[in-house]
C-alpha cells in the first residue's frame, strides 16, 4: 500500500472517529435535555392540576378541564382519590386507564415520582404526584408519549453518521490533494531517475 493511500485512509478514519465521538457527545446531551424538558413539562402540568384540585375541586371533574398539550402530543392526565377511585381523566386517555400502582405509590409516599412505562403499545413517561388533603387527597398522574423524543434522537444519530461520512470524504479529498502536491517533486525526481537509469 502506497504512502499516499495510507495517508488518505488514516485521515478518513481519524476524521470519522472524531465526528462520531463529537456526535455521540452531542447525542447524549440533546437526549438528556429533551428528557429533562419532558419531565419538567409533566411536573408543571401536575402542579397545575394539583392547584386546581385544591382551589376548585369541582372544576377538576368538568369535561376537558384536564386536557392540555405536552409538546406536539396531548397529555394523558388522571386524578384519583386516596381510595384509588378515578375522580377525573383527560379525554386523551380515551377508554384507557393509567396503571393503578403508580398512583398508589404517590399517595403512600407523599412524593412525586417519574417513571417510564409501556402503555398501550407506546413508551410513556409518567409523573405521579400526591394531592393535598385540602382537595381531598389522592394523586394526579400526568403522562406523555416519548415518541417525539425518540424520533428526535434517532434523527440526530442519522445526521451524525451522515456528517461523519461527509467529513471523511472531504478529509480524503483534501489529504489526496495535499499529498499529491507535496509528492509532486518526488514523482519528478523518480521519473528523472528512471530516464537516467
Amino acid at each position: 500500500m502506497s504512502l499516499r493511500l495510507r495517508s488518505i485512509l488514516a485521515a478518513a478514519i481519524s476524521t470519522m472517529i472524531a465526528v462520531v465521538v463529537l456526535g455521540s457527545a452531542v447525542d447524549v446531551l440533546v437526549a438528556r435535555h429533551l428528557r429533562h424538558g419532558l419531565d419538567k413539562t409533566l411536573r408543571t402540568r401536575a402542579v397545575e392540576v394539583a392547584q386546581l384540585a385544591a382551589s376548585a375541586p369541582a372544576l377538576v371533574t368538568q369535561p376537558g378541564a384536564l386536557d392540555a398539550p405536552v409538546g406536539s402530543t396531548q397529555a394523558m392526565i388522571e386524578v384519583v382519590d386516596r381510595r384509588d377511585r378515578i375522580v377525573s381523566r383527560s379525554l386523551s386517555l380515551g377508554g384507557r386507564v393509567l396503571p393503578r400502582e403508580i398512583a398508589l405509590e404517590a399517595i403512600a409516599s407523599g412524593r412525586g415520582r417519574y417513571r417510564t412505562i409501556d402503555f398501550d403499545g407506546d413508551r410513556v413517561r409518567v409523573y405521579s404526584a400526591p394531592l393535598a388533603d385540602v382537595g381531598g387527597g389522592g394523586a394526579v398522574l400526568v403522562a406523555a408519549s416519548t415518541a417525539d423524543v425518540a424520533d428526535t434522537i434517532r434523527t440526530l444519530r442519522g445526521l451524525t453518521v451522515l456528517a461523519a461520512l461527509l467529513a471523511a470524504g472531504t478529509g480524503n479529498a483534501s489529504v489526496a490533494l495535499l499529498i499529491r502536491g507535496a509528492l509532486r517533486p518526488l514523482v519528478r525526481l523518480d521519473r528523472a531517475a528512471a530516464e537516467i537509469g
